[in-house]
């Protein structure tokens, strides 16, 4: 998910989507990682919150989707995209 969250925010910012995640990591695309994602979604970056409710939407799916499936008595989610807060 990690990948998922810092490749759409490549995405956006190839596009020239407005965002403080270029200050963040001084311009160098390949410095970009969902933690930093987290981090400027964190600090209220409009474009950053939005990558990040998008893969918390996505990951809640799936989560659903196993549940459903397996059954399973405990899902644990764990990883810097987690620790972004609400």
């Amino acid at each position: 998910m990690r990948e998922a969250v810092a490749r759409q925010a490549l995405r956006g910012l190839r596009l020239g989507v407005s965002s403080s995640l270029l200050d963040r990591i001084g311009g160098d695309l390949s410095a970009l990682s969902a933690g930093v994602v987290a981090e400027a979604a964190a600090a209220g970056d409009p474009f950053a919150v939005q990558v990040v409710q998008e893969a918390g939407r996505n990951l809640g799916i799936g989560v659903a989707w196993l549940i459903n499936l397996l059954n399973p008595q405990a899902v644990f989610v764990g990883g810097s995209i987690m620790q972004a807060g609400e």
